[in-house]
């Protein structure tokens, strides 16, 4: 007695007995397209790239850079910096260096990994903040400047301590983490500020009949 054959459908079968698959939707890169170009905007300011160029300008003094990190950094860690053929401002900030450009104080607090919130916010870090927002070093601030520098090397410290490999895209990527989260909560502040301005804007048009004031984002009558 012969075994029952069981015939086998082709693949061709299936394909056509199947529903016709719906297109998928095309999804938008609209956070990557902002962030590459804020990531641009702010290279030539706190990233590797100003460090560079205002160290190659013909009036730095290399020696005064030197003496500075010399007394303010570790010498161990600076040491450490020159194993991997690092400078040790790579990684340490000094009152010569944030004088000819103030705005790299923004390049050692990305690097360190705190927001602007986290280090400005109220405490004694704020009157600082014109530097990495104006790249301006007043009055006030200058004598201020050497106690920075020491909380700023200490910290660096630590961090370089805790890194087994470092190298410029070391530093690189370190200073992106930080900026990743601080592009985010910049465009949901814009999100924000947009939905109320429509909002503003759909209030001031229902009150238009009792024709209210109007000063800023406030109606009064």
């Amino acid at each position: 007695m012969k075994k029952s054959q069981r015939r086998i459908p082709s693949a061709g079968a299936d394909a056509a007995s199947q529903p016709p698959q719906q297109p998928l939707p095309v999804l938008k890169p609209a956070t990557q397209v902002d962030f590459y170009a804020r990531l641009q905007a702010v290279k030539s300011r706190y990233l590797h790239g100003a460090l560079k160029e205002t160290i190659e300008d013909a009036r730095f003094d290399l020696c005064a850079l030197d003496g500075e990190l010399a007394s303010f950094a570790d010498a161990a860690s600076l040491k450490r910096l020159a194993s991997f053929h690092l400078r040790g401002e790579t990684f340490f900030p000094v009152p010569y260096l944030l004088k000819r450009n103030a705005y790299l104080l923004g390049y050692y607090r990305l690097l360190y990994g705190f927001s602007c919130k986290a280090f400005y916010g109220q405490g004694p870090f704020k009157r600082f903040q014109r530097m990495e927002d104006g790249g301006l070093v007043d009055l006030r601030t200058e004598p201020s400047l050497p106690a920075l520098c020491r909380s700023l090397c200490a910290t660096g410290g630590m961090l370089l301590e805790a890194i087994k490999g470092v190298s410029l895209g070391t530093v690189f990527e370190l200073q992106l983490l930080t900026l990743g989260p601080q592009f985010k909560g910049g465009g949901n502040v814009k999100v924000g500020q947009s939905a109320i301005d429509t909002f503003f804007m759909l209030l001031k048009s229902l009150l238009s009949p009792y024709n209210p004031k109007v000063k800023g984002r406030r109606l009064h009558s």
